[in-house]
Order: C-alpha cells, then structure tokens, then sequence
C-alpha cells in the first residue's frame, strides 16, 4: 500500500512540473477537491485501466440523476443517444469535449468539467 502512493504522489508531481495540474482535468478536481487518490476511481494502483461509466455512477448516479439536477438546455445528460458513456465527453488526464458537437451543427458551448 505505501508503494501505491508513492507512485501516485510521483504521478501528481511529474504532472504539476510538467504543467499538467489544471483544475479543468477531472482527475484533478477530484484529488483536489475529494482527496481521492488513483485507487478512489481505479480498480488498481498505478492504474493500468481507464475509468469506466459504471465506476463515475457510483457517485455521482445514473445520466437520469445528473440530468435531473441540471438547469442545462438542451440537458446533455437526458438525450436521444442512449449509448453514450460518460467518457464520451469527460475526460480524466486531458481536457474534456462536447461529444455532441461531433453530430450536431449547432456548437454548443458548455463548460465540461
């Protein structure tokens, strides 16, 4: 276990050096913000997987509950493409897109964490 975070203390200090430490990575925002370290959203540590949707619904609920809570318009969370992942548009080590904008001619320009 102490191994585990010494490597990631490497990780976060290689990043911030190399100035990767933004708060617009998800991966940031949650160490910062929750103290989560790797291991809190991998299943391993180092991490040798991605993030899967199901791992993110744990806590944070189901598209519907984000949706639910969420004054966006039109609500990117509650839509017509059910196979979406959370993945799709957040993204942990480089900075998030709108996945929507890949189909749709109407830029839309939300702020994706």
């Amino acid at each position: 276990m102490k191994h585990v975070a010494i490597v990631c203390l490497l990780v976060l200090f290689a990043m911030f050096t190399a100035g990767a430490y933004d708060a617009k990575y998800i991966n940031n925002t949650h160490t910062a913000k929750q103290g989560l370290g790797c291991e809190g959203c991998h299943n391993e540590a180092p991490p040798a997987d991605k993030v899967k949707s199901e791992k993110c619904m744990e806590c944070h609920g189901t598209f519907e509950d984000i949706g639910k809570n969420s004054d966006m318009w039109p609500n990117p969370h509650i839509n017509h493409n059910d196979d979406l992942r959370c993945e799709d548009c957040h993204h942990i080590h480089r900075p998030s897109d709108i996945y929507c904008n890949s189909c749709h001619e109407h830029n839309f320009d939300w702020v994706v964490p």
